[in-house]
């Protein structure tokens, strides 16, 4: 071959390779554009029904009796009734009842009336057991406790479940603000031992914009030292990795970190358990505590968030077991459902249980509340 036919073909190879090259380039733009544009329209995709909550001086706000309506997201579209009561559901008459509280999570957002957890626990205990569902939305240990002190006697359960959303209700405790809402509610702060109440009765206030731009991962990284890489910063950015299940943030052992941080947290969470304990002991209920995890604690157990949150359930169930207080940790079994192979307990962009998940809980817990030899 001589030296021009050899430069020709070398020319040929170069162009081409660049021409590949540019189609790639663009279509990773083009891909990553509408892989962008999707993820906008999914997190854009939630619509809940209005109308459903109303200001209460007490907690902060409270459901609306008789209301209902439906929520729609690009994972689910769920209708939402709530009861006379001012309660999700309608409570039936039982040999026994079971006063569940909690949060989104055991209100069930996501899910029809009859798929949440409470739900499925209340047909199963026909007429011997019934299971009330005081989930609200939004809510945290402190409000739960002032629930279960101030309106759960005139109810008479003889069994209370506090469900513990290890996200983010550890974090709300601290807080005159909830990190995902706007309203105002009360809280308590420690001093020599005791809670002493602050923003009550509750202002009408809305969220000021320090406490707007304040998030989990900003509070729970506080004093940690995470320093990611340019290419670490620029991938993590970009939604095409995300999608491939691609992780390019730094995912260092913060345990130590955590341990330290939350210890603040765990304390006053511990009073408050303490003293909703003892109030529900005084209308004749015992009390023991439910952890339920976020998705990232499941389906990705390496990520700072399950960490945090893993955290969180071990100092939970070691003081459950030094107080002698009962410790459900749903958490741990749906880990172990996902490792096991279910990937459809969660929802996937929206976070919270699937009607699957919650059959899931209600099975664990049903198993779990069974009287010893039972």
């Amino acid at each position: 071959m001589s030296d021009e036919r050899r430069f020709g073909f070398r020319r040929t190879l170069v162009f081409g390779a660049i021409t590949v090259l540019a189609v790639l380039g663009v279509g990773l733009v083009v891909g990553e554009f509408v892989l962008r544009q999707q993820r906008a329209a999914v997190e854009g995709s939630d619509r809940p029904a209005t109308g459903m909550f109303s200001y209460d001086r007490d907690l902060g706000w409270r459901l609306i009796p008789g209301w209902s309506g439906r929520h729609r997201h690009h994972d689910f579209d769920a209708g939402y009734r709530i009861g006379p009561e001012g309660y999700r559901g309608q409570f039936r008459p039982a040999g026994r009842w079971v006063a569940v509280v909690g949060d989104s999570f055991t209100f069930g957002f996501g899910v029809e009336d009859d798929e949440t957890f409470v739900a499925v626990l209340d047909r199963a205990g026909g007429a011997d057991t019934g299971y009330l569902n005081f989930g609200m939305p939004g809510f945290s240990t402190d409000q739960e406790m002032l629930r279960i002190e101030g309106r759960l006697p005139q109810f008479t359960p003889q069994q209370v479940l506090l469900v513990v959303y290890l996200g983010n209700d550890l974090a709300d405790n601290q807080r005159a603000f909830p990190l995902q809402l706007e309203n105002a509610k009360p809280y308590f702060e420690l001093d020599g031992g005791k809670l002493l109440a602050r923003n009550s009765p509750v202002p009408k206030t809305r969220k000021p914009a320090d406490d707007r731009a304040t998030t989990l991962g900003r509070l729970i990284l506080a004093g940690a030292e995470i320093r990611p890489t340019f290419w670490q910063r620029l991938l993590g950015r970009l939604e095409t990795p995300r999608r491939l299940g691609l992780n390019f943030a730094p995912r260092p052992d913060l345990r130590a970190h955590f341990e330290r941080r939350l210890a603040p947290s765990v304390t006053l969470f511990k009073a408050l358990v303490t003293r909703a304990r003892r109030s529900a002991g005084a209308f004749g209920a015992d009390l023991r505590l439910v952890l339920l995890p976020g998705r990232s604690f499941v389906v990705d157990q390496g990520s700072i968030s399950a960490q945090y949150q893993d955290v969180l359930r071990r100092a939970i169930v070691a003081w459950g077991k030094q107080a002698e207080l009962p410790v459900i940790d749903a958490a741990a079994d749906l880990r172990r459902r996902h490792d096991g192979g279910r990937r459809d307990d969660f929802y996937p962009n929206e976070g919270h249980l699937t009607a699957t998940g919650h059959g899931a809980v209600a099975a664990y817990l049903q198993e779990a509340l069974k009287p010893p030899g039972g």
